[in-house]
C-alpha cells in the first residue's frame, strides 16, 4: 500500500485511489478508510458521501477508531445517510473509547445537548475533559464554560480561566474574549496560580494522527 500514500502524497490522487481501492476491496480496514476519505472530499474520484459512508461502515466494522469518528461524522451532519443522533453517538463512543479526541468532544456536545443520548452534564464534562486533556481547544473552551456555570462540576472561576488562557494561547476568540473579561474579576493570585498551571500544562500523548 506504500505506493498508494506515495501516490497520494505527491497529489496523483487518481493513482491513489485505484490503489487504496484495490486494498480495501481485500478487507484492508486502513484502506478502506482512506479510501472513504477520498470519496467524502472527491479527492481521485467523483465526491460520493454515500460511497464514503459504506467504506466508513467497512473499516469501523474492523474497530478503525479513525473510521469510527468520521462514520459518526457522517450521521451526525446527515452526509451519505439520513441525519441520526442517536447513530453518531453510537460511533463517536466506539471512537472516543479509543482515544479519539474529536470523538470524545463530539460526545461531550452530545450529552451537554441531549443530542442522540441523554443530557447530562457530568458526562460532557468527562469527555470534554479527556479531549481537552489531549489538546483539543474546541473542548477546552467548552470546560472552561462548565467550570465557569458550574454544570457538571462544582462552580470554579479560576480553573475555567486556567482552561480558557490554554485555549486562548491557540488563538480561540471566544476563549481569549470570556478569558480578559473573567480576569478582572479573579484576584491577584488566582490568576497567577491558574497561568502558573498553563505554563506547565502538557498535552496527553494523541493515540492516533486524526488527533
Amino acid at each position: 500500500m506504500d505506493e498508494s500514500f506515495s501516490a497520494n502524497k505527491r497529489g496523483d490522487y487518481e493513482t491513489a485511489f485505484k490503489g487504496f481501492k484495490k486494498h480495501a476491496e481485500s478487507g484492508n480496514a486502513n484502506a478502506q478508510g482512506v479510501l472513504a476519505l477520498m470519496y467524502a472530499n472527491g479527492k481521485g474520484t467523483p465526491k460520493d458521501s454515500t460511497q464514503a459512508v459504506y467504506w466508513y461502515r467497512k473499516s469501523a466494522d474492523q474497530g478503525s477508531a479513525e473510521s469510527q469518528s468520521y462514520l459518526g461524522f457522517m450521521y451526525a451532519t446527515g452526509q451519505g445517510v439520513p441525519l441520526d443522533y442517536t447513530q453518531a453517538m453510537f460511533w463517536f463512543r466506539k471512537a472516543a473509547e479509543q482515544g479519539i479526541r474529536k470523538a470524545e468532544f463530539n460526545l461531550g456536545n452530545g450529552y451537554f445537548n441531549g443530542q442522540g443520548v441523554p443530557k447530562d452534564y457530568k458526562q460532557a464534562v468527562y469527555w470534554y475533559r479527556k479531549a481537552a486533556d489531549q489538546g483539543d481547544v474546541g473542548a477546552q473552551f467548552n470546560l472552561g464554560l462548565r467550570y465557569y456555570n458550574g454544570e457538571g462540576v462544582k462552580s470554579n472561576p479560576e480553573t475555567a480561566y486556567f482552561w480558557w488562557l490554554l485555549a486562548s494561547a491557540e488563538g480561540f476568540s471566544d476563549a481569549i474574549k470570556n478569558r480578559d473579561i473573567l480576569a478582572s474579576s479573579l484576584t491577584p493570585q488566582q490568576r497567577a496560580n491558574a497561568q502558573a498551571l498553563a505554563r506547565e500544562w502538557k498535552p496527553v500523548k494523541a493515540t492516533s494522527a486524526l488527533n
